[in-house]
């Protein structure tokens, strides 16, 4: 009896917790994106609580394109990195990614067939099965999904440090956090990559605002980015 109620439960999930496939030219619901700057507090929050760092975000729409220029500060580890991120608005299918101040320095261009450009001083040119996302819109991507509990798709995406990776994003549910006006719904998605960490971006429900992202850099270490 109890196989068999189980195999009725397997059998009432609805399609909407299948993974679906999402790629580079698949309409998502980007209209929540604006220009505007956005700021952010980088937090440690295992196995210590503690402000660590800085970030802003500036955000520019225009004929198509979106633009992020996002600065990250970390005094404590004399660090400040700048990434420059394009991507066609509707889609999010990236276009050119440059980054400064980290572990390598990305200049990177993108097209349905690839990706060519710098690495440091190490060239780039990775040919794709299939277009691939740039893999620093994946919380961006996250914000443009259904936001439905159980839904769940898969990404490639490329990242700069990583090379080619498949991340499983999936809507796990809601949770209240406290809004500018008070108490207010929030969607979380995981997402899931394999062998990288995974991280959990928490989304408000009716502005689709990021309000915080969370992420396991290695074990017993948890940090947070909150906006501000």
């Amino acid at each position: 009896m109890r196989l068999f109620l189980a195999a009725l439960a397997l059998a009432a999930v609805p399609a909407l917790a299948q993974t679906a496939t999402l790629t580079p030219g698949d309409a998502l619901d980007t209209g929540w994106m604006a220009d505007g700057e956005t700021r952010y507090v980088l937090r440690l929050v295992e196995p210590m609580q503690q402000d660590i760092g800085t970030a802003v975000e500036r955000t520019t729409v225009a004929d198509g394109v979106v633009t992020r220029v996002v600065r990250l500060s970390i005094p404590m580890r004399s660090m400040t990195t700048t990434d420059s991120l394009r991507a066609e608005a509707g889609t999010l299918a990236p276009l050119t990614h440059h980054s400064t101040g980290g572990p390598k320095t990305l200049a990177l261009e993108f097209a349905p067939e690839g990706v060519v450009g710098m690495a440091g001083t190490d060239p780039v040119t990775e040919f794709f099965d299939a277009p691939a996302f740039d893999g620093s819109w994946v919380g961006e991507i996250a914000q443009s999904l259904p936001l439905a509990e159980g839904y769940a798709v898969e990404i490639a995406a490329y990242d700069g440090m990583r090379g080619m990776v498949t991340y499983t994003l999936t809507v796990t549910g809601q949770e209240t956090v406290q809004g500018a006006d008070g108490p207010t719904p929030a969607w979380t998605v995981v997402a899931s990559s394999g062998d990288g960490p995974s991280a959990t971006y928490t989304i408000d429900a009716t502005t689709r605002a990021m309000v915080r992202t969370r992420f396991s850099p290695q074990p017993g270490v948890t940090v947070e980015i909150a906006r501000r």
